[in-house]
């Protein structure tokens, strides 16, 4: 069964192939990522990708390889760990919005499917910073105290 279109992404993002534009390519290597919420829909989206390799390659009478690279859990959020935020948040007389489901493709998904666990942000780009995953980044030094609060408050609750 199909797995709903807005639990899973699968993206090609990056292909070197050929030499040179205008002959067909002896070989080609296509990149990309595969995220989904349930690990169910993650080994169907597999299958499918491997069903559709084999079926081109055995069209085509080409030889192929898949090497499917690390994996992360998504982060599952506790909903009693968000409920303490959310009241932390008003409690600290701070904005506080709920996002979608997100494909955090975190390690941190790893500790959340084995212990209850929350994953936030805390806001820190108003977009004059660098990306986040840029090796400049450094969040803004006001949203650090807030950081240090808000867990302050989260500690003492019980």
């Amino acid at each position: 069964e199909y797995p709903d279109p807005g639990s899973v992404i699968v993206e090609f993002g990056k292909m070197r192939a050929g030499t040179v534009m205008n002959a067909i390519a002896g070989e080609c290597k296509l990149e990309g990522t595969i995220r989904a919420f349930k690990d169910k829909d993650l080994k169907f989206l597999k299958k499918l990708i491997d069903v559709t390799a084999l079926q081109a390659a055995e069209k085509s009478d080409l030889d192929y390889k898949i090497v499917y690279g690390s994996y992360y859990h998504h982060v599952k959020n506790s909903s009693k760990l968000l409920t303490k935020l959310k009241q932390t948040a008003t409690q600290l007389d701070l904005l506080f919005k709920e996002s979608d489901q997100e494909f955090t493709g975190e390690d941190f998904g790893f500790f959340t499917h084995l212990y209850s666990g929350l994953l936030f942000w805390l806001g820190t780009n108003t977009g004059d910073n660098e990306d986040l995953h840029s090796s400049r980044y450094l969040p803004s030094p006001e949203v650090i105290k807030i950081g240090v609060d808000i867990f302050w408050e989260l500690l003492k609750k019980k």
